[in-house]
């Protein structure tokens, strides 16, 4: 029996931040579990588009990898309390369907 193609893309989108900041940086994480996560993307706008799976060889009958996900906002806040450097992570988000198609996942400030 031939294999089938399969594909898990994930779609994340951040809140911007509802204060003043500088400097803005998102990095996205991605693992096979909430201890696995490692950095896979970097940006300066708050949503990402990650594809941790591609196979085009895939047994049907077997179910995909699940991915969890987490992002980490590095800023300089800009007013009262600006001047140094912060970061803030989200919540783990995931697991991913075991089932072909699109994960779409938010993280709000």
């Amino acid at each position: 029996m031939s294999g089938k193609n399969a594909k898990v893309s994930v779609t994340l989108a951040c809140s911007a931040a509802d204060f003043p900041v500088s400097s803005i940086q998102y990095d996205l994480y991605c693992g096979s579990s909430p201890q696995t996560l490692a950095l896979v993307q970097s940006s300066t706008t708050p949503a990402f588009t990650h594809v941790p799976f591609l196979d085009t060889n895939f047994n049907a009958s077997k179910p995909l990898p699940q991915f969890y996900y987490q992002v980490r906002a590095t800023f300089v806040p800009t007013g009262w309390s600006g001047g140094s450097t912060q970061s803030v992570v989200s919540n783990i988000l995931g697991p991913t369907p075991t089932a072909p198609g699109v994960a779409s996942l938010a993280v709000q400030w």
